[in-house]
Order: C-alpha cells, then structure tokens, then sequence
C-alpha cells in the first residue's frame, strides 16, 4: 500500500471477512473497516473516502440503504454492494455489485470505478 493510494471503506459485521478482503485490496488501496453502518457514515464525515464496499444484509441495517445515505452524504463516492443477484431496479446509485467468492481480480474492478462513471456494472 502507497500513501497516495485510494481510500476504500469496507462495510461488514463479520471482522474476519472485513480482514480477509482488507489482505486482497491492500496493494491497491488504503483500507478502512467499520464493523457497522452508523459506524461507516462516521467515517464518510470525517476522512475522505474514495469507495465504500459493503454487504448487502448488515445485520439491523440494509447496505442499499447505507449506500443510499452515503451518495446523499459525499456524491463523489464510488458504491458497491456485495449481495446476491437483486434486480435492476434495486441498484439505482450503485456502481458494482460483486458476489462471494470474490474474484482474484476484484482490486482492478474497485480501481476501474474510480475513472469516469460508466454506470451499473453486474
């Protein structure tokens, strides 16, 4: 990881897998957890974030509405949701929506969102 390297924000209650996806993106960003989406929109107001990854069932809360909240809060953030396949018409806002297992090449996937919006990618 490089001083210069974009800030990725990963949201999930389960601290291992929030590690283990920290050791995958770490070459190619910086890489902040939070354990909650309370704890997320703390983090969004108080450091700049480039992406914020998170799941899509947070236990009390909903991903798609702690993305929502985020693009409110900081428009500039990039979102994706880690989730099973949901409908089009629940992804308004999102930039990528990946599944588990992540794929080897998900660091270049997170690193292409922040060039020029393309929109929606499944």
């Amino acid at each position: 990881m490089k001083p210069g390297n974009p800030v990725a924000l990963l949201v999930d209650d389960d601290i291992q897998v929030c590690r283990a996806v920290r050791r995958l993106l770490s070459e190619w960003f910086r890489v902040r957890i939070a354990p909650s989406a309370a704890y997320a929109l703390a983090i969004l107001e108080a450091e700049p974030v480039d992406l914020i990854v998170t799941e899509y069932d947070l236990g009390s809360n909903c991903g798609l509405e702690l993305l929502a909240e985020a693009g409110r809060r900081v428009p500039a953030v990039r979102r994706v949701l880690v989730s099973p396949p949901l409908p089009k018409c629940m992804l308004a806002g999102i930039d990528l929506v990946v599944q588990k297992p992540f794929a080897p090449d998900l660091p270049q996937r997170l690193a292409r969102l922040l060039s020029p919006r393309d929109g929606v990618s499944v």
